[in-house]
C-alpha cells in the first residue's frame, strides 16, 4: 500500500496562529474545513512541507500526539514563500514516520508573524502504512512528459501528460517522478485502479533551471513502489501550485515488470 499525499492552505490574517483550511481531496473525508480523517491502513506521517510567506510556529495536531504530549513541530520549514527553494531542501522527514491513530482527526496549526501582513500559508504531508512496498528488480528507465493545463492555484489540478517517447508495450512500476512548473508546490500521481494518490514536493520554475537543482531533495524521500499501470493507461498526475500554470512537465521513473 502506497502512500496518499494531501494538503492544506491558507491565507493567514495578521498575527494569528490556527487551524489551516484543507485543500479539497476526493480521496480522503474531510470531518471539518481544518481537518481531516486519518484513513485506515494509513497512519504514519512519512515527510511533509511547510512554507509561508510570515510563517512562524507550525506543527500537525492529532489527538492521540496530545495524549503522548508530544507537539510534532515541522522543522526545517520555508519562511518567506509557499513553494520550495531548489537549491535548499525545506523537506520535513522524521527519522521515522510519527504514528497516529486511525479515524482520528488530524490537523495544520501554523502562525504568522506579521503584525500588519497576511501570510499565505501552505502545507503538504504524506500517509502511509507501516511498511511501504519495496521497488522492484529491474533498471530504472526515466520518461519524460509534460501536460499544458491551466492549474488552479493552490487547489489540486488534473493534468493529463504525455510522454515525449511512446512506451513498449507492456506493465511498468512507478518508482519515482520529478514534476516541474512555474509555481508548483507538489504533485501527486492518479494511477489507474488505485484510490491512494502517492506524491512528492514539486520544483517551481522553468524546466532548466528546476533540472538544476543541487539539493539532496529527492533523495531524502522514501523509495518504493508507488503503482503498476499499463502502456496503454499512463497516470495522470495532480498539481499543487501557487499560481495559474499553463505548462507542466513531469519525469517519471519506471521499472518494466511485464
Amino acid at each position: 500500500m502506497p502512500l496518499h499525499t494531501f494538503a492544506f492552505y491558507e491565507s493567514i490574517a495578521a498575527n494569528t496562529t490556527k487551524e489551516v483550511n484543507t485543500v479539497q481531496d476526493d480521496v480522503l473525508t474531510r470531518t471539518a474545513t481544518t481537518r481531516f480523517m486519518v484513513p485506515a491502513g494509513l497512519k504514519n506521517l512519512y515527510w511533509g512541507f511547510v512554507g509561508g510567506q510570515y510563517l512562524g510556529d507550525a506543527y500537525i495536531f492529532a489527538p492521540s500526539l496530545e495524549v503522548k504530549r508530544f507537539r510534532c513541530r515541522i522543522f526545517p520549514k520555508k519562511v518567506g514563500d509557499t513553494v520550495l527553494d531548489k537549491d535548499n531542501a525545506e523537506l520535513w522527514v522524521p527519522s521515522r514516520p510519527i504514528s497516529l491513530k486511525e479515524t482520528e482527526e488530524v490537523s495544520l496549526i501554523a502562525q504568522n508573524t506579521s503584525g500588519s501582513a497576511s501570510s499565505p500559508t501552505v502545507g503538504v504531508f504524506a500517509l502511509g502504512a507501516d511498511a511501504l512496498p519495496p521497488p522492484p528488480a529491474g533498471d530504472i528507465i526515466i520518461v519524460r512528459a509534460t501536460g499544458t493545463t491551466t492549474l488552479t492555484a493552490y487547489a489540486w489540478t488534473t493534468v493529463k501528460v504525455t510522454p515525449e517517447v511512446q512506451l513498449e508495450a507492456g506493465v511498468y512500476s512507478l518508482v519515482g517522478f520529478v514534476p516541474i512548473s512555474a509555481g508548483a508546490v507538489a504533485a501527486r500521481a492518479i494511477i489507474p485502479g488505485q484510490v491512494w494518490r502517492p506524491g512528492v514536493p514539486a520544483i517551481a520554475g522553468t524546466e532548466p533551471s528546476a533540472l538544476d537543482f543541487e539539493s539532496d531533495l529527492f533523495r531524502m524521500l522514501p523509495i518504493y513502489e508507488m503503482g503498476r499501470f499499463s502502456h496503454l493507461a499512463i497516470p495522470e498526475f495532480q498539481f499543487l501550485s501557487k499560481s495559474a500554470d499553463t505548462t507542466e512537465v513531469v519525469y517519471l521513473y519506471l521499472v518494466k515488470v511485464g
